[in-house]
């Protein structure tokens, strides 16, 4: 143990002499920033040493007789139902903490702020809205706006986000789908791997820094690992003796629901598990296998047709997508308040002749990303190796196939790197349940009870368990302090515009926002993905309302359209203080005019 404490100051030690104390640039939605891979290059090697250390001296804790009495506890299946319960709570819990005490209630992207319009637009039962007068103000990054307004993402999400909007808690929401997730992976993983690798694997999940940060925001990728979670124990339900119909048509239903909230991760992830369904079902009775067949059809279909409606409601075309109209009406509208200019959107279209090659240096930089990011560990992807089995086809199926999807959806575009390889979120799924069952393969294995023995330790069955509690333990000292500090950093920068209206104490008011929305001044090098003003709720009712400054004759005009409101151009003054100018007191010339996009300014 002490030997781990050695490696873990070293560590530290050869940051602040060499790494500016692992100050982390980030700022990547592609290759790693240099910043990142100088830490993880450290990380690697001082964290496996302390992992190893510290598995080895709990391991030597306690003594054979007790380390035996230990294992037969775990393993007892009697506690099944409270550690469901107790990992739930976890679960709710966990990322609740982070999202109040390291993010501040800050967002990490401005997807949030869609996704939440989204919902609050649902909430009112409507799909679009009216596009507010002289929209240019109004445009905004991810959001349709052409004479209608909403945003460019599936519904999915935003419908699961309804029960907080009617709550006034939208930013639990994600937390909620944690904790559902939690007796899904426990009941999956005990099919596959028994009781004791089921609580391994629910412990590995709460552990996870990057799924608990991603459950602390307002994005779609929690609650897509949930549905397909469920999706899962359905289907291995489903292949039970004597499965009734109801069985079937959850495998339909909750694979729908993914499918609502992020189609490609629900087509990469889910085809494997589906396939392994109808594998069991082709091997049912007639009779059987068409009640099956109907339990499941019925669902999918259902479930199809409101996605196909839905289009249609929104874009006018049931074949048309919110997410490719969005594509669409930014080119419209000359990527105005796009966030992207015309070069950018070519640079990551899919062509074959530049697409194709680069898909190797794709998925490499995705899973080099997620080896560290997944568990914290400095070997995240290790033992799901060990999991790869022949019984396990239609999990690490799903591997290969997600990641091609993805390389060729979107070729250059791994995703944010605030807290992990945001695209290859729903990866984790099958990446935690093939550790799981990698995990219980090494501790079968003759060659670690070999060592096991001549270590002292006993026995094979005790080394896993230690060797995960020596990562948990390295990964709480050595990776959770840097990653939080970006984290915390990037969070203060993003929420000073809205500190600063907090402190001003601002009412009935229309703020005008240049672009960026929060200059990177506080966080810097750490990079954050906030560029852009938050949207307002669909019927601009708020005390505060947002909007793109532009110039301030401009700004005057819209103005006009809100009788009562007092206007204000939020901007900055070096170092990094937040300002805001009465609109009424702005002399033209006193802040720039908008850079507004790839057409120049054009008619508001």
């Amino acid at each position: 143990m002490l030997a781990g404490i050695f490696a873990v100051a070293l560590y530290y030690r050869i940051g602040e002499w060499f790494f500016d104390g692992y100050l982390l640039d980030l700022g990547s939605i592609s290759r790693p920033a240099p910043r990142y891979v100088r830490f993880v290059a450290s990380w690697s090697v001082f964290g496996s040493l302390a992992a190893a250390f510290f598995a080895l001296g709990l391991a030597r804790l306690t003594r054979t007789r007790e380390r035996a009495t230990a294992v037969r506890q775990w393993s007892s299946a009697s506690m099944d139902g409270l550690w469901m319960l107790l990992g739930s709570a976890a679960g709710l819990l966990i990322p609740l903490a982070l999202r109040v005490y390291l993010l501040d209630g800050a967002p990490l992207t401005d997807d949030e702020s869609a996704y939440r319009f989204m919902a609050e637009l649902l909430a009112s039962g409507r799909l679009r809205v009216h596009s507010p007068p002289l929209k240019l103000f109004f445009d905004n990054i991810f959001m349709v706006n052409d004479g209608s307004l909403y945003a460019g993402y599936f519904l999915g999400w935003p419908a699961l986000m309804v029960p907080g909007v009617w709550l006034g808690a939208v930013g639990m929401m994600n937390a909620v789908y944690s904790a559902a997730t939690v007796p899904a992976l426990f009941l999956v993983a005990r099919r596959l791997a028994g009781s004791a690798w089921a609580k391994v694997a629910v412990v590995v999940y709460l552990a996870s820094p990057m799924l608990m940060v991603a459950a602390a925001t307002e994005l779609s990728h929690t609650s897509c690992l949930m549905a397909l979670a469920w999706t899962t124990w359905f289907v291995l339900r489903s292949r039970d003796a004597c499965a009734p119909p109801w069985v079937h048509a959850g495998v339909a239903f909750c694979f729908s629901v993914a499918f609502f909230i992020r189609p490609s991760a629900a087509v990469g992830i889910g085809t494997p598990v589906v396939l392994w369904w109808l594998a069991g079902v082709r091997m049912q009775s007639g009779r059987r296998r068409a009640i099956a067949v109907a339990a499941f059809a019925l669902p999918a279909l259902l479930m199809g047709g409101m996605f196909l409606l839905a289009d249609k409601a929104q874009t006018g075309a049931f074949t048309v997508t919110p997410y490719s109209r969005l594509q669409t009406y930014m080119e419209e509208n000359g990527y105005r308040f796009a966030g992207h200019i015309k070069e950018e959107v070519e640079f990551v279209t899919f062509k074959w002749d530049r697409t194709i090659p680069t898909v190797p240096f794709t998925l490499a930089f995705a899973l080099f990303r997620l080896n560290w990011d997944l568990f914290g560990w400095p070997c995240s992807l290790l033992f799901a190796i060990f999991g790869a089995r022949r019984s396990a086809w239609w999990i690490w199926l799903s591997l290969p196939t997600f990641a091609l999807l993805h390389a060729l959806l979107v070729p250059l575009d791994i995703g944010v790197d605030s807290f992990g390889p945001t695209h290859y979120f729903e990866l984790a799924w099958p990446i935690l349940l093939l550790t799981v069952l990698g995990l219980r393969a090494v501790s079968e294995e003759s060659w670690v009870r070999r060592v096991a023995g001549r270590a002292g330790l006993g026995g094979a069955a005790f080394v896993p368990a230690a060797l995960v509690g020596g990562l948990l333990l390295v990964s709480c000292v050595g990776y959770l302090p840097v990653r939080f500090g970006a984290l915390a950093r990037i969070a203060d920068n993003i929420n000073m515009p809205r500190d600063a209206v907090a402190s001003a104490q601002l009412h009935n008011a229309l703020v005008f926002a240049p672009r960026p929305f929060a200059p990177n001044c506080r966080s810097d090098p750490t990079e954050h993905f906030v560029l852009f003003r938050p949207n307002n709720d669909p019927d601009l009712r708020s005390d505060v309302l947002w909007a793109n400054h532009i110039n301030p004759e401009q700004d005057r005009r819209l103005l006009g359209k809100f009788p009562g409101r007092q206007g204000y151009v939020l901007w900055w003054v070096r170092p990094c203080n937040a300002t805001l100018v009465p609109l009424d007191q702005l002399q033209p010339g006193t802040v720039p005019d908008a850079a507004i996009g790839d057409i120049g300014h054009g008619p508001v």
